[in-house]
């Protein structure tokens, strides 16, 4: 193609690109390992990342209606003392029901020296930010998820409740430790509480999964769905150890971990 025909938007057979527009001349930088959620019908909200360089730490909202961008520039938060500063790349995210109240909640991630196991709420509608304090496993009050990052997050609205499972923790020493094998429920049924702005009754539990035929392995950087109906976990890919990657489908059901056998349809 003549370079003097080339243009910033180009369409193939499966994509297309845009042209965004800015808001006073802002435009996110390049990043990778950030959250997104799709807050309402035309809107996009970013969050964290990193360019290998930095983690960053500022909200960015897309619109798709007008193709603009525009940073959040201030946090407010529940606690006046309390300042939102975190940068975070590799976290987690889902758009949730707490109450009746969409509410997006974030999990785990790196910021540059250390890995998180915090749970933060965020409320869309006006990017309002709280850190909740969370129950341990019920059989052991002791008993959290290691902080992470690279792990995959599903939402279950039937039971309001998130999967988290694998991950990534380099300062771990051990090296099977650092991909996380075992599977955490996050349960969100805040019973007899109020959730505007009262302490919030979450709790942890680890699931002890069985290993059928040896197949069970730790993966980061995997990703995954939950398919309500059957109440399966499925998981694709990631990375096992430091340079091996996963071309695996595996199904979390009943507790069992099962290796599935598929064709490729030509």
């Amino acid at each position: 193609m003549d370079s003097k025909n080339k243009s910033n938007n180009y369409t193939s057979k499966y994509f297309s690109s845009i042209e965004s527009k800015t808001i006073e001349g802002y435009s996110p930088d390049s990043r990778a390992y950030f959250i997104s959620e799709i807050i309402d019908s035309e809107t996009i909200m970013i969050h964290g990342g990193s360019n290998k360089k930095e983690e960053y730490q500022q909200i960015d909202i897309f619109d798709s209606s007008t193709l603009e961008w525009k940073m959040i520039h201030e946090f407010s938060t529940l606690d006046p003392f309390f300042i939102f500063d975190k940068k975070l790349s590799g976290h987690s995210s889902n758009l949730v029901n707490i109450k009746g109240k969409n509410t997006i909640v974030i999990y785990g991630g790196f910021d540059g020296k250390f890995y998180s196991n915090a749970i933060y709420l965020i409320d869309p509608e006006n990017f309002l930010f709280q850190q909740v304090d969370v129950r341990g496993d019920k059989s052991n009050n002791s008993v959290y998820p290691a902080s992470r990052s690279y792990h995959s997050s599903n939402y279950d609205p039937e039971e309001n409740c998130l999967y988290i499972f694998g991950g990534w923790n380099c300062n771990i020493t051990a090296m099977m430790s650092k991909n996380f094998l075992s599977l955490w429920k996050f349960d969100m049924n805040c019973k007899n509480i109020l959730y505007n702005y009262n302490y919030l009754a979450f709790m942890w539990e680890q699931i002890s999964l069985e290993n059928k035929s040896n197949s069970m392995i730790s993966l980061r950087g995997h990703s995954s769905a939950l398919l309500l109906k059957s109440k399966k976990l499925l998981i694709y890919g990631g990375v096992i150890g430091f340079t091996k990657f996963s071309d695996k489908i595996f199904e979390i059901s009943l507790l069992v971990w099962n290796i599935l056998i598929f064709m490729i349809i030509q």
